[in-house]
């Protein structure tokens, strides 16, 4: 008798045991734990219980009713989460959730839930009941053969570089958001499709990257930092990297430093010694914009301007325009309310 004999002949015996899991109505009274199809999320009291049907999977894949077959949706026993709401997951109606039954000699009993069953990295936004059954073949598991409409990574390699990878520990969002653990590494990504498809988004990447270099010349991101070095020239190093279409920093606090407190020498707000040694000892972020509006006057002027020797230039238009840079508080105008650095 073949290999293949044995495994049918496997599956024959858990079918008629009640324990073949993907097409069981879960019959074996030693059983305790079930996978089930969720029919209700809607919990008045908020507080993360469902309701979940125990259905069959017919050959064809197709639901049929089950063990609650003979129940009607309102009297279905809540199911309650296993998960702390530290982690906040909702499962959708339609996905796969597994059932234990408080009395497993009585399916009436209250029911503990965990999920939902999400078995492709491509599929986290939703993933039927029917779709993720597969995943109890065991006879699977070297093997493709039987799982259709489950594409995985190694089918694509640009899609398996922004995929966490199997060495690495990751949070991901239903709605194509990541958080990725890796060796000496952490990254915050969204958006690492392109909406509605699983093709990688080159076009508006948005990222935070922190990241140690210990001791090798030749690490990097995808991205060549630097040229090789030799071992005797690279020095361990930090970096972060924060990519996005559009950058934005704010802060709700006001200026660090007053227009009228820079006319004496380090004479600084006394609110930044609330905000710690860093606070007090950065310097304000100039805005390039408006620096750059006094540049051009000042150059515009210095071309521009008619003086005699040993007497004040004539005023002009520009000179004019500096006076508030010169006797007014426009030059603090430059600096930034909010950001500071060394």
């Amino acid at each position: 008798m073949g290999k293949n004999s044995f495994t049918s002949l496997g599956e024959s015996l858990m079918s008629m045991g009640g324990q073949d899991t993907h097409r069981s109505d879960g019959g074996s009274s030693n059983r305790i734990i079930y996978p089930a199809i969720v029919r209700s999320v809607t919990d008045l009291a908020g507080q993360n219980r469902l309701k979940a049907e125990i259905v069959i999977i017919d050959k064809d894949g197709n639901i049929r009713p089950g063990k609650d077959k003979d129940t009607p949706l309102d009297k279905l026993p809540i199911c309650i989460p296993l998960i702390s709401e530290f982690t906040h997951i909702r499962p959708q109606i339609g996905e796969c959730v597994l059932i234990i039954p408080e009395n497993p000699s009585d399916l009436t009993s209250v029911r503990y839930w965990i999920g939902p069953l999400i078995s492709s990295q491509l599929k986290l936004s939703y993933q039927s009941f029917e779709d993720v059954n597969d995943i109890f073949k065991q006879n699977t598991f070297s093997s493709i053969q039987g799982i259709t409409g489950n594409p995985t990574k190694q089918a694509d390699s640009k899609t398996g570089a922004v995929l966490p990878q199997e060495t690495e520990i990751a949070f991901q969002g239903r709605k194509d958001t990541d958080l990725i653990f890796s060796q000496r590494e952490i990254k915050l990504i969204t958006g690492k499709f392109k909406k509605g498809t699983v093709e990688v988004n080159v076009e508006t990447p948005c990222y935070i990257q922190q990241k140690q270099f210990d001791d090798d010349p030749e690490i990097n991101t995808g991205i060549k930092i630097f040229d090789k070095l030799s071992k005797s020239d690279f020095r361990p190093f930090s970096q972060q990297n924060i990519t996005s279409t559009n950058i934005n920093i704010f802060s709700p606090e006001g200026k660090f430093r007053d227009p009228e407190q820079f006319k004496e020498e380090n004479k600084r707000n006394p609110m930044l010694k609330y905000y710690g040694y860093n606070a007090q000892k950065l310097h304000p972020v100039v805005f390039g914009d408006e620096l750059i509006k006094l540049v051009k006057l000042m150059l515009n002027y210095m071309v521009n301007h008619i003086h005699t020797p040993q007497s004040p230039p004539l005023s002009n238009s520009t000179s004019e325009e500096l006076e508030p840079y010169i006797n007014g508080n426009k030059l603090y105008d430059m600096i930034s309310d909010k950001i500071r650095v060394n």
